[in-house]
């Protein structure tokens, strides 16, 4: 006897059930439509796609020309870019006085931690041997104090 299964879900109505028997196996059928789930895909992808009509921003342009100018490739094929500053570096102010101060902080603190001091130091020398850092010798010297 072949019976058919017609149920409503949430997708959309969906038919289901055996079609017929042939000698070793089942034959079944399996069937849904739903327009509206197409529909909404479609409007999905038309609002995802990519729009290059909107012009740059001057702040846009700015940052292509900053990434063209500075961006270089070593020889170990990493990249290196510059950080770029939207101001002057002047509008920092002076920020040593409170670097020292939180240096020094720190300082005090791994003086009673001996082995996380060590660890530090360690990763401070690895730091500077793969040139992520280098020493800055200050046009002042009140400031290197």
């Amino acid at each position: 006897m072949k019976k058919l299964i017609l149920q409503k879900t949430r997708l959309g109505w969906v038919i289901s059930g055996s079609i017929g028997k042939t000698q070793n196996s089942l034959v079944s059928c399996n069937f849904t439509q739903n327009l509206d789930i197409q529909n909404q895909l479609a409007r999905f992808w038309e609002l995802e796609e990519c729009s290059s009509s909107r012009p740059l921003s001057e702040e846009e342009i700015a940052c292509e020309a900053h990434f063209v100018k500075h961006t270089k490739r070593t020889e170990d094929r990493r990249f290196v870019v510059a950080i770029p500053f939207k101001d002057t570096l002047e509008k920092l102010g002076d920020s040593h006085t409170q670097a020292v101060r939180r240096f020094l902080s720190l300082e005090r603190k791994l003086q009673n931690r001996p082995e996380i001091k060590e660890q530090y130091i360690e990763f401070m020398r690895e730091y500077q041997s793969l040139g992520h850092m280098s020493k800055v010798e200050t046009q002042n010297s009140e400031k290197a104090g």
